[in-house]
């Protein structure tokens, strides 16, 4: 299921992006999940991460589009994002909040769908990203470039992230086998750090997000190995 948000203040334009949808949907036999925002403001606030793809007007009262996808990527540096608008002139606008493309009004279900396909390639590369967590409620899902560490305590994990912590029961062995190709690495028994937040290695110490984690000494060559070549340079 893909999850896609409406930000639209105009109902009639909003209904037709709707339409579109629930058409596409059916014609490519998947399934879509929408959701209708009049305005930015009620976007940000209702924002959780949640959606894979945005459909953003511009031309909104209060906030508009591009103060409102500015904010959106404080928040969210990989959902795909689309203006929709009248004018074809705001491609710098665009580039600045990373948009993958526009749909200018009236837009037109052919090419609708055209810019569509290319969205959903975009998602299949955001989930490519992804871990499923299973929870006590269900699963949740966890973009990679938001996880700091995992730490395993007392066969709890807990996984540290950018919108704050989630302690899951697990296997922290089986974490290391699914994470290992996206720069994840052991540095002791009790922590998998993802290489991208190393800011410092201090003697057997690694910073990472503001925490010191100590480096195992059984763990400390192979930790170091691979900091280099994720650096792309040798560590002394």
């Amino acid at each position: 299921m893909y999850r896609i948000a409406i930000v639209e203040d105009t109902q009639s334009d909003a209904e037709l992006l709707g339409t579109y949808l629930s058409c596409y949907a059916k014609e490519r036999g998947i399934e879509l999940k929408r959701t209708m925002f009049t305005d930015g403001d009620a976007f940000l606030t209702n924002y959780g991460t949640g959606f894979d793809i945005v459909l953003m007007d511009i031309e909104m009262p209060g906030i508009d589009g591009v103060a409102t996808a500015k904010k959106l990527r404080e928040r969210d540096e990989n959902v795909t994002l689309f203006f929709v608008t009248h004018l074809a002139n705001h491609a710098l606008d665009g580039y600045e909040v990373r948009a993958l493309d526009f749909l200018v009004k009236p837009v037109e279900y052919p090419n609708f769908c055209i810019k569509l396909d290319r969205a959903l390639d975009s998602c299949e590369k955001n989930r490519a990203r992804e871990v499923a967590i299973p929870t006590v409620g269900g699963v949740r899902r966890v973009r990679l470039d938001r996880l700091y560490y995992i730490e395993v305590m007392d066969h709890t994990l807990v996984f540290h992230m950018q919108d704050g912590d989630l302690s899951v029961r697990g296997s922290i062995k089986e974490c290391e086998r699914k994470l290992a190709p996206y720069d994840f690495v052991r540095c002791n028994n009790s922590f998998l750090v993802n290489l991208r937040y190393v800011s410092e290695l201090d003697g057997s110490d690694v910073l990472l997000d503001g925490h010191c984690i100590p480096v195992g000494r059984t763990k400390k060559k192979e930790f170091l190995q691979r900091l280099a070549q994720y650096l792309g340079d040798t560590v002394l």
